[in-house]
């Protein structure tokens, strides 16, 4: 049990930082200009709200991701559906 729990922090450790380089980010956005400019969406961000699976509606998700992220104890509507829905235009499919 231990080991399994080690080789998934190191799993999710490689993760974190192959989503904060510079060359992943380059690779996945559409176009130079995309993710240059720190904001409360940031191409992690919406990396990780892409691959989260939704279950609810996208702004109850939003809410709840920012909640954990913020860490807040109830859910925070600090981005709206639209922000998202644009945001997510500026990522490339990966392949």
């Amino acid at each position: 049990m231990m080991k399994r729990h080690q080789r998934i922090i190191r799993t999710s450790s490689k993760f974190e930082k192959k989503l904060i380089s510079k060359a992943f980010i380059d690779r996945y956005k559409v176009k130079l200009t995309d993710f240059i400019r720190a904001r409360k969406l940031s191409f992690e961000k919406v990396f990780l709200i892409l691959i989260n699976f939704l279950t609810k509606s996208l702004q109850s998700e939003l809410d709840t991701f920012f909640k954990v992220i913020l860490n807040k104890e109830i859910p925070v509507k600090a981005v709206t559906k639209g922000t998202i829905c644009s945001h997510i235009s500026s990522i490339r499919c990966i392949k």
